[in-house]
C-alpha cells in the first residue's frame, strides 16, 4: 500500500480487514511511517510519537520493549482484531491504554504496561485472549467495563469470546488500584516491589552543573568527566555518589598541584597543559639551575 506524503491524519485502523499486509509506504511522509508492519504518527522532530496500528501481515506477533521505546500515544482500536501475542510497553510513555485499544485480540496472552500509565479505559481488552498483565502502581483508574463480554448486535453475550477473568493474572504491587481491582474482580495476582529512583546532580567546583541522572535505589551512579581546574587536580566526589538512596547533589573536589610535581607539556589538571603554564615550568627550572 502507498499513501501520498501529503496526508497529514489517518482514521481508526484505516488498513483493517487487509489480512496480509504488512507495510505501508509513506512516501516520505513527515507525518507517518510504518516500522516493522507499524504505522506511527511522528512527531515534529521525525520520532515515532503514536501508534496508529498493527499490522496483521507483521512477521512475528511479539511486539517488544525496543519496539514501543518513547511512544507516548497509543491510537483507539490500534491493536483491535489483530493476531498480536505480546505487547511490552514498559519502555513507552503512555498515559493510558486507550477504548478498544486490545478488543477481540483472541491470541493475546501478555502486555507490560510502563510507569507513565495512569488509566486503563472501557474495553480495552474486551473479548480478548489476555492471560499476563503487568500493571503498575502508576494506574489509578480501571474502567469497570475495561475486561467485559461485548454484546453482539441482538444484545446477545457472546460466548466464544469472552475474556476469560479465570486464567487472568495481574502483576501488580499490593493494595494498588489493579490490586484492589482484581481483588473485586476475582482475578488472580501476583506482586511485585517496584523499584525506586532517584535523582543524581554533579556539579564542578564552580557551580558548573556537569550531569544530572535517574538511578534506580541502591546502585551507583557514574560520575562524569570534568572540564579540569587549572593548578588542580581532580581528587573525588563528595557526597558518594554510590549506593544511592535518596536524591542527592555531588560536587567535584580537587587538591592544589605542587609545581615541583608538574612536567611540562602535560597539565596539572589531566590536560595538555597552557603554553604558560609549561614557561613558568620552565623559568623554575632554569633558576634552579642558576641557584644551583
Amino acid at each position: 500500500a502507498s499513501i501520498p506524503a501529503s496526508v497529514s491524519s489517518l482514521g481508526l485502523r484505516p488498513f483493517t480487514g487487509c489480512e496480509l499486509l504488512d507495510d505501508v509506504d509513506f512516501n516520505g511522509s513527515s507525518y507517518f511511517d510504518t516500522d516493522e508492519s507499524i504505522i506511527y504518527e511522528l512527531d515534529d522532530s521525525g520520532n515515532k510519537e503514536k501508534v496508529v496500528e498493527y499490522l496483521c501481515g507483521r512477521s512475528s506477533t511479539s511486539v517488544k520493549a525496543e519496539d514501543l521505546a518513547g511512544v507516548k500515544e497509543i491510537y483507539p482500536e490500534a491493536f483491535q482484531d489483530t493476531n498480536v501475542s505480546m505487547v511490552d510497553l514498559s519502555q513507552s510513555q503512555i498515559a493510558k491504554v486507550p477504548l478498544r485499544a486490545f478488543q477481540d485480540t483472541l491470541k493475546l496472552y501478555s502486555v507490560s504496561l510502563p510507569d507513565t500509565c495512569r488509566s486503563i479505559e472501557e474495553d480495552a481488552f474486551s473479548d480478548s485472549g489476555i492471560q499476563q498483565l503487568r500493571i503498575p502502581d502508576s494506574v489509578t483508574i480501571i474502567n469497570n467495563n475495561a475486561f467485559r463480554d461485548i454484546h453482539d448486535a441482538n444484545g446477545n453475550a457472546g460466548t466464544d469470546t469472552k475474556t476469560d477473568l479465570s486464567i487472568l493474572e495481574f502483576e501488580c504491587v499490593e493494595d494498588s488500584s489493579a490490586y484492589l481491582f482484581a481483588q473485586q474482580n476475582n482475578i488472580k495476582t501476583s506482586t511485585y516491589i517496584p523499584k525506586v529512583y532517584y535523582t543524581v546532580t554533579f556539579w564542578d567546583w564552580e557551580g558548573t552543573l556537569l550531569d544530572t541522572q535517574e538511578v534506580e535505589a541502591g546502585t551507583d551512579a557514574v560520575p562524569p568527566e570534568v572540564p579540569g581546574r587549572e593548578g588542580y587536580t581532580l581528587s573525588g566526589w563528595v557526597p558518594d555518589y554510590r549506593g544511592v538512596t535518596e536524591n542527592i547533589s555531588v560536587t567535584a573536589q580537587y587538591e592544589a598541584i605542587d609545581p615541583d610535581t608538574c612536567v611540562a607539556g602535560r597539565a596539572c589538571y589531566g590536560g595538555p597543559a597552557p603554553e604558560r603554564v609549561q614557561e613558568q615550568i620552565r623559568s623554575m627550572r632554569n633558576y634552579l639551575k642558576d641557584q644551583a
